[in-house]
């Protein structure tokens, strides 16, 4: 069953969204935002048993920024994190843009981005990883239950139906109910 989640954090020209599609063999994720959302760096993060500790996850990552493009530079940190959080594979497509970035306007968009997963592994009912490696088990989501909120606490995008299917907008030619300040 093929699941979609939609979470955004910050406000502004620093708002970050991601959108997450859980395959049961692994997620797809999208994250964009900024003044200018575009696709910066695409990154596959698989999650593999560590080489130094067996018993901890560990992953290989394929990075393929745009030339010119800084994107990578949070995509692959954050896609290697929720590989081993959730032990699956991790494809992630980020595009973050602010004209004439400081350092300040970045570390915004990073700080925005990892609170943004935090968000979706707290939908998703997955924590950090524990100290000793071991796997969190997910809570199951009650039917009906909305998979994303907004900053607000709204719901984003809506939980399975009775059928067990998911409708998000945002998959399905609409817009995300989150309102966006891209």
């Amino acid at each position: 069953m093929i699941r979609d989640v939609c979470v955004s954090a910050g406000e502004g020209k620093h708002r970050v969204r991601l959108m997450a599609t859980l395959t049961g063999e692994g997620l797809v994720l999208s994250l964009l935002g900024g003044e200018k959302p575009h696709v910066g760096a695409v990154v596959l993060s698989i999650p593999r048993p560590s080489l130094a500790d067996p018993r901890r996850l560990s992953c290989n990552s394929i990075v393929a920024p745009l030339v010119g493009h800084k994107d990578d530079e949070i995509a692959k940190p954050l896609a290697e994190e929720m590989a081993k959080i959730t032990g699956q594979p991790v494809a992630l497509a980020a595009g973050l843009h602010v004209e004439g970035a400081t350092d300040r306007d970045i570390a915004l968009l990073k700080q925005n981005s990892w609170h943004a997963c935090e968000m979706l592994l707290k939908e998703l009912g997955l924590d950090k990883i524990s100290p000793g490696g071991e796997m969190p088990v997910p809570e199951k989501k009650k039917k009906n239950e909305p998979q994303g909120t907004s900053p607000e606490g709204t719901a984003c995008c809506p939980g399975p139906d009775l059928e067990g299917t998911t409708s998000c907008p945002a998959t399905e030619g609409g817009e995300c109910p989150v309102e966006e300040d891209f």
